[in-house]
């Protein structure tokens, strides 16, 4: 083989290595977005599950406007949103496909 051809095999070699690089890069990137995404969203849904909890009337198990009623401690209005919103008062976290239940 002459000098050209070995100069253009390691020429195609660099820019093969350089492109499987980039397009790896490019994936973590997508895959850390997406994730960071998905947070945003869990977030948002469970900030309006509370809200929707505030605004419920006592009647229909909700706070009727009034998340600390009287006599009502932080642990017990705490656990009565967690109950609401579907995570259960048994140290038992909510579990969507974007996460795992954690103990």
């Amino acid at each position: 083989m002459g000098t050209q051809q070995i100069l253009l095999i390691v020429l195609g070699v660099i820019i093969v290595g350089a492109a499987i690089a980039v397009g790896i890069q490019m994936f973590n990137t997508q895959s850390y977005s997406s994730n960071k995404s998905a947070l945003a969203a869990d977030a948002q849904f469970y900030g309006t599950m509370v809200i929707q909890y505030y605004k419920t009337p006592l009647s229909l198990g909700g706070a009727g406007n009034d998340l600390m009623r009287n006599g009502i401690d932080v642990t017990e209005a705490s656990n009565n949103v967690g109950s609401f919103i579907g995570w259960g008062t048994d140290n038992v976290y909510y579990n969507n496909e974007d996460n795992e239940v954690v103990n």
